[in-house]
């Protein structure tokens, strides 16, 4: 059913009423709500209306005791049962945001129209208009029937219904002043006794009675009524009358002839009733706040924290209320502190004052206390000679004029605790929001909000409401693309979305295009009188030297962030004096954390610094110590993690600086893991200043970690650079290792071609230099390769070869390697039993050399070995323990291998059930990023053979084939060819005999041509 319309299409005509109880007519028609809870709702949002209420508040608002767990639940419940109860609510009432906002006209609500009488009535006061202004104080009061709720509402509407009472008690002042100007005064004592029965001590009324009984020639009663209430206040209170209503009494005795003088009324027009936002008068209501973005986006819970700290509790408890809003220039805190003032707007009535402290303006100081003050004190209308030179006094001033106000305080661009702490007012009810560059800490019971850059998504819809959704939409990637450009700083956003929107021919891909050119970036981003440059460069300025070269050799890091131990490493100082330099800058927002002691410049600050400040001779020795310091730490680590690998030194000096703990193994794996991502590229521009021998050794630690991962592009990447890096050195030794690397990073990645170029290269630099320890490793690898490639007979060559050189060299881990890879070419050509062997002595290498990572694929040979031999049991224990180091590890590039060789072994043992679940584990795990091609293959074909062997052809054929076709790519011909025998298994099995024959006719000769026996080249559900 639609509420917003009655039966026949038009909206009702609605009303509401809070002045007293609540009630709401529809068409005439009372609507009952369901209870004092739903009332103390509506009536919430109807005090707040046009205005959205957090749900937070709202629960403050209903429950007394913060309500049960469920409140906001609740909230949302009584919220929806509000649109339905009430016709025509639902296109009032909306959603947004932090809670909700009742839009409802003034003439609909009770409160509405006493406001609009009372602005009313100012004007008709100032036009000199007295009659018009008293019937409009008299519609404004007639709206009163007495406390909201009933004085039923709870603390929180309580607290605003007094404020409301104070307002109707003002405008009833107003009120009688005009008719005592109009020479009411007899017929009024009659209204002004009333009243002063009902407020005996309001000395304003008193005063007003006292001047309506001389001017009716009752100076007597007059005088009497001083009296009367100087008693009472003695007797009651312990205190004497005020001032103003002592003088009037002697007035009165003096039979003063100015009492009878008009202009009572204009006199306590800025008094009775509250002045536009624009009045600055004395005891008026100003606000200097700046306009509300209306496409203000994003950073909602930045907001909701603003908001609800700088929102009076509604508890009874008075406190200052301070909100310190920071984060780096461009960020967006003067957009957020105006945004939330806005709303905190009508808590704070007694007014509403913005102020620009320049901390970071290019060229102009900023605004010290002494001159705040002054600007302060002239908002609320004291100057000249009211404003005390002494900067104590105008101190003491300031706390004076705000006592007791509930004032909403916006001091913009902050540069020190220091500039703040004299502007804070003395009242108790007041909110102070605060916004800086800078991390201000020495403010007393502040609550700290800081922002960072916007999400992705925020980005995107900052965009939007600039540009339109259409046209975002129409450039989605290139609109994404921008965002990352502008490293996602709402001053970048907004000033790229600025240039868009006034060059509707522009596309965003242009614009995204441009920005791309890193030194036409910040020349793009400036639009009129705002630009990036200018931004980044006031809070640089704000830098001593010392910090501002520390912040360039941070900028110079190539990495996505900065760990602590690099930063010292930049600095040339210890991991404490470094922690002190990032954590000034991070209090100056030109650094960011990210994860725990890790650090980032943003983008934007980075291009300045590096285009600005240049160092020559402090970069050198700045990247030099970087560069030494992750060679020393990648070898910890990698000592730690592989043991028993071939040692390797470019014999370059030890570094002297602070380096992580390394010498635990998962210490060692986790620091890589989070650190390699920073290593390439440093190791990438040292290879760009000529700093080669410490790139030959780390990229040579790196790969093992890399290797073990199963991260085969940044393995490539540090192959790569190791190789460069290498025959810039001219060592042989160096070239031959970087070369085998480089080709066995081809291997993981399924370019066996490739890989094959670097390894006869490598042996041939090997020969050349008289290297035998090197050419037993490039021999060796060569065989992998064969093997990999279906030419057996050269893979056992190959490595037969290398193992005596490996012996005579004492290289035990090659040994174990050499042995593991024969034992894989034993396994495709069913000699099991020397498969088996040659497993058996790699795993027990492996194990006394604690290499786990080798010994896992030796333990999976044996396995498979054991498997063809009938031994399944044996099989699966020895799987079992493959599986387990490689979950010991971490690691995940053999888990999918591991588990699809446990399936036969499990199907022998007719244990199908465990076959099933190891297939299921298998087929998700085969599809992880870190499985090498290579051993995709060997699951799918795997995975396709059980599919078989379960008669469930349909998945054995696709299985095959896409085996088939990544065998192809990767120019793996036997496996292709055994994965074509097996598809023509499955065919065979679904009757298609006539494709099966065709291929077997294809696979045969191929497998036939390595010495395969016939009977396993026959793949059946047998």
């Amino acid at each position: 059913m639609d509420h917003g319309a009655t039966e026949k299409g038009t909206r009702p005509d609605l009303r509401f009423a809070i002045l007293g109880s609540f009630e709401c007519w529809a068409d005439g028609s009372i609507i009952a709500l369901r209870g004092p809870l739903q009332e103390r709702l509506a009536v919430s949002l109807l005090l707040n209306r046009n205005r959205v209420v957090p749900v937070s508040r709202l629960v403050e608002t209903i429950w007394e005791d913060g309500g049960p767990e469920t409140a906001a639940h609740q909230v949302r419940k009584m919220t929806s049962d509000l649109r339905k109860r009430v016709p025509g609510m639902a296109s009032l009432l909306t959603t947004s945001g932090v809670g909700y906002r009742i839009r409802v006209p003034e003439e609909t609500l009770d409160l509405g129209i006493f406001t609009a009488a009372l602005s009313d009535a100012r004007r008709a006061t100032e036009e000199g208009d007295l009659r018009s202004a008293a019937a409009k104080l008299r519609l404004a009061l007639d709206q009163w029937r007495g406390p909201v709720l009933g004085g039923e509402g709870g603390p929180v509407i309580q607290a605003m219904s007094t404020a409301l009472e104070e307002r109707r008690l003002t405008a009833l002042e107003q009120l009688f002043a005009i008719r005592l100007d109009l020479g009411e005064a007899s017929r009024l004592v009659g209204d002004l006794r009333e009243a002063v029965g009902a407020n005996p001590v309001r000395e304003h009324l008193r005063g007003q009675l006292m001047r309506a009984l001389y001017l009716s020639g009752r100076q007597t009663d007059a005088l009497a009524e001083y009296q009367s209430l100087r008693q009472y206040l003695d007797e009651e209170h312990g205190v004497e009358p005020g001032a103003e209503l002592a003088e009037l009494q002697q007035r009165i005795l003096r039979n003063d002839a100015s009492l009878g003088s008009h202009g009572e009324a204009r006199r306590e027009t800025q008094v009775a009733v509250p002045a536009p936002a624009s009045t600055a008068a004395a005891g008026g209501f100003p606000t200097t706040l700046p306009y509300d973005l209306p496409d203000f986006t994003g950073r909602q819970e930045a907001l909701d924290a603003v908001c609800a700290a700088g929102q009076p509790s509604g508890s009874g408890a008075h406190r200052l209320r301070i909100v310190l809003i920071d984060g780096m220039a461009g960020s967006g805190k003067t957009a957020l502190a105006v945004h939330a003032a806005h709303f905190l707007q009508e808590s704070h009535p007694d007014g509403q004052l913005y102020l620009d402290l320049h901390g970071f303006t290019p060229e102009r100081d900023s605004v010290d206390t002494h001159e705040a003050l002054g600007i302060l004190l002239g908002a609320l209308g004291i100057s000249g000679s009211d404003v005390p030179v002494d900067p104590e006094a105008r101190i003491a001033r300031w706390r004076t004029a705000t006592v007791n106000r509930r004032m909403l305080l916006v001091f913009d661009d902050a540069e020190s605790a220091a500039q703040i702490r004299g502007l804070l007012p003395s009242s108790s009810e007041s909110t102070v929001l605060i916004t800086s560059r800078v991390r201000i800490k020495g403010i007393d019971g502040a609550r700290a909000v800081s922002l960072g850059v916007l999400s992705p998504a925020e980005s995107l819809s900052l965009l939007e409401r600039v540009l339109g959704r259409e046209r975002v939409a129409n450039e989605s990637e290139a609109a994404m693309r921008l965002a990352d450009l502008c490293g996602h700083l709402p001053l970048a956003l907004r000033i790229s979305a600025a240039r868009l929107a006034s060059r509707d021919h522009w596309t965003i891909a242009r614009l995204a295009s441009r920005l791309s050119n890193e030194s036409r970036k910040l020349v793009e981003l400036a639009v009129e009188d705002r630009s990036i440059r200018a931004c980044i460069k006031s809070s640089l300025e704000a830098l001593d030297q010392e910090h501002l070269e520390y912040l360039r050799y941070f900028c110079l890091h190539p990495g996505d962030d900065v760990e602590i131990h690099a930063a010292a490493a930049l600095t040339g100082l210890d991991v404490y004096g470094a922690e002190d330099i990032v954590e000034l800058l991070l209090d100056r927002h030109l650094m960011e954390p990210r994860l725990a002691e890790r650090y980032t410049v943003h983008s934007l600050v980075r291009a300045y610094v590096l285009e600005q400040y240049t160092d020559p001779e402090g970069e050198g020795p700045a990247f030099e110590r970087l560069t030494n310091y992750y060679r020393t730490a990648i070898c910890r680590a990698t000592d730690a993690a592989f043991p028993g690998r071939s040692p390797f030194s470019a014999g370059l000096p030890a570094y002297e600086g602070d380096v992580p703990e390394l010498e635990d193994r998962s210490l060692a794996l986790a620091w890589v893991d989070a650190e390699y991502r920073n290593i390439l590229p440093s190791l990438a521009e040292a290879v760009r200043r000529g700093s080669y021998p410490p790139v030959v050794e780390s990229a040579r630690n790196l790969i093992y970690h890399l290797h073990l991962r199963g991260r085969s592009d940044a393995f490539l990447e540090a192959a790569t650079l190791g190789v460069a890096s290498s025959r810039q050195t001219g060592d042989p030794a160096s070239i031959r290792m970087s070369l085998v690397n480089l080709a066995v990073a081809y291997w993981h990645r399924g370019d066996l071609p490739a890989g094959l170029v670097q390894l006869r290269e490598a042996l041939e630099v090997a020969t050349a230099s008289g290297d035998r320890a090197g050419q037993a490793v490039c021999l060796g690898r060569l065989g992998t390769f064969y093997s990999t490639l279906g030419d057996l007979r050269a893979a056992v060559e190959h490595l037969e070869r290398s193992i005596p050189m490996h012996l005579e060299t004492g290289n035990l881990k090659e040994v174990a390697e050499a042995r593991f890879h024969l034992s894989s070419a034993f396994n495709t050509l069913g000699r099991y039993e020397d498969a088996a062997a040659q497993a058996e002595a790699a795993v027990a290498v492996n194990q006394e050399l604690s290499s786990p990572s080798t010994l896992i694929m030796a333990l999976v040979n044996l396995g498979t070995a054991q498997t063809g031999l009938g031994l399944h049991h044996e099989a699966l224990g020895t799987l079992s323990e493959a599986l387990e180091w490689e979950g010991r590890l971490g690691g995940s590039m053999s888990k999918a291998l591991i588990l699809a060789r446990m399936v036969p072994a499990c199907r022998s043992t007719g244990a199908r059930d465990a076959a099933a679940q190891f297939a299921r584990q298998a087929a998700e795990a085969v599809r992880a990023p870190h499985t090498s091609p290579m051993h995709r293959v060997a699951v799918l074909d795997l995975l396709g053979e059980h599919a078989l062997k379960e008669n469930k052809l349909s998945a054995a054929r696709e299985l095959f084939t896409e085996a088939i076709e990544l065998s192809e790519d990767l120019g793996l011909r036997l496996d292709a060819a055994w994965a074509t025998a097996g598809l023509a298994g499955a065919l065979a099995a679904a009757g298609e005999d006539g494709d099966a024959q065709v291929l077997l006719h294809r696979s045969d000769p191929i497998l036939a041509d390595i010495g395969l026996p016939e009977k396993l080249r026959r793949r059946s559900r047998g």
